[in-house]
């Protein structure tokens, strides 16, 4: 088998009924597959698969996303489709239901009333915030918890207790950090690959307090907030804020913590977007997107009526769309306009996500061992199983080699 690990960035637009799948390679923009897709789509978190569920239907697509790896029909509309970390289980809540599959076979793990679930990063344990219990991946209950609100990225985990006592845990797969907290009304996490960022508001009496914590190993930072966020954005060295008088705030990493080091007044309604030291800022009254390089303007662009900025996985290219004009534009992480067309019908965009592959790591997929399959693949073997069987086993492979992958990121 002959790995290439070439890579283009992707993203996909639905306009009128298709799916549009567009590959990037440097700055050049071609048009991959062209597909029907109706209802809404998501990828998984891999990017190994594309979801695209209407009413009470799920079809699941793989490769250039037009081989179907599975679907799934349920007697009531679905309401949400979730993944777990590294794609090994799905969770799909309908009307009245929370079902959970095994996404290499289909096989369904639990089905039973709508509750809220999260599956925790290891992919070992689902986490049910209605009875309060932790199971294991065959649904048997393992201990009860005491959590109101679980977020996870890569390694990263953070845990709320909500109670007399009020805590933050911040978990990383080498360490444990935590803080007793009081008077949290709200709270909300974010992460970079190397932090994690909390945003709480806290009611003390009658008045309210605004604050942003960054969790590492030994340190807890802590940024006091004149007004509450209307929005916040983060990378491993700028915290980008914009808040309820208009004011968006620059904050950049230094030995001591995040330093402020800018601030912009705005007239009206803005979009921020953050993504390693570049930031991006859409004025609505001037219809410009604002590029920042380590908080120096550098660049300006028009878009009318956009509503959304978003970057792509590896950080590298940024997404502006607006929903009226069917507009999309994309940048690369420089500033410069790569792309720009109209759809007629816009619908949705989505960037697929993709895990870059170090060389050690690729090496280990190319030497990776096929013996104890080869009895399922050769001639004489494959005769004595039916088609069902085959498909069977060579899903259940693809799975274990993206596995491989993802347990030695």
């Amino acid at each position: 088998m002959n790995y290439q690990f070439k890579h283009s960035e992707e993203f996909l637009v639905l306009n009128n009924g298709l799916y549009n799948n567009f590959l990037i390679d440097n700055e050049d923009v071609k048009l991959g597959t062209k597909a029907p897709l109706y209802g809404k789509f998501l990828f998984s978190n891999t990017g190994c698969l594309l979801i695209n569920y209407f009413e009470n239907k799920i079809n699941c697509f793989c490769s250039n996303l037009t081989i179907k790896f599975n679907d799934f029909s349920f007697d009531e509309n679905i309401l949400n489709v979730e993944f777990s970390r590294n794609d090994k289980f799905m969770l799909v809540n309908t009307e009245n239901k929370t079902l959970i599959f095994d996404t290499s076979n289909g096989k369904i793990i639990r089905s039973g009333k709508y509750s809220k679930c999260k599956f925790d990063k290891n992919e070992s344990k689902i986490y049910n915030f209605d009875d309060l219990n932790v199971y294991d991946m065959n649904y048997n209950i393992i201990e009860q918890h005491k959590y109101k609100e679980i977020a996870s990225y890569k390694s990263q985990t953070f845990y709320f207790i909500d109670g007399k006592v009020q805590k933050i845990v911040y978990e990383n797969d080498n360490f444990k950090n935590q803080k007793l907290q009081a008077n949290v009304k709200r709270i909300k996490f974010l992460f970079s690959d190397k932090f994690g960022f909390v945003y709480i508001t806290k009611k003390i009496k009658e008045n309210y307090f605004y604050f942003i914590e960054i969790y590492q190993e030994n340190n807890i930072f802590l940024i006091n907030l004149n007004y509450e966020l209307k929005d916040i954005k983060v990378s491993n060295d700028y915290i980008l804020t914009y808040d309820i008088s208009n004011k968006i705030t620059f904050y950049k990493r230094k030995v001591s913590g995040f330093v402020k080091i800018k601030e912009i007044c705005k007239n009206d309604m803005c979009i921020i977007s953050q993504s390693k030291k570049v930031s991006c800022i859409y004025d609505y009254i001037t219809e410009n997107l604002e590029f920042y390089d380590d908080c120096v303007l550098r660049t300006i662009y028009m878009q009318r009526g956009c509503n959304n900025l978003a970057w792509s996985y590896s950080d590298l290219y940024l997404s502006a769309f607006s929903v009226s004009s069917g507009q999309i534009q994309i940048f690369n992480n420089n500033g410069k306009l790569i792309f720009k067309k109209i759809f007629n019908i816009f619908e949705d965009f989505l960037w697929r996500p993709f895990y870059k592959l170090e060389k050690e790591l690729k090496r280990k997929i190319s030497d990776y061992s096929m013996d104890e399959y080869e009895q399922h693949l050769n001639i004489s073997s494959a005769s004595t199983y039916n088609t069902d069987v085959l498909i069977a086993e060579w899903k259940s492979f693809l799975i274990k080699k993206q596995q491989l992958v993802y347990n030695n990121k």
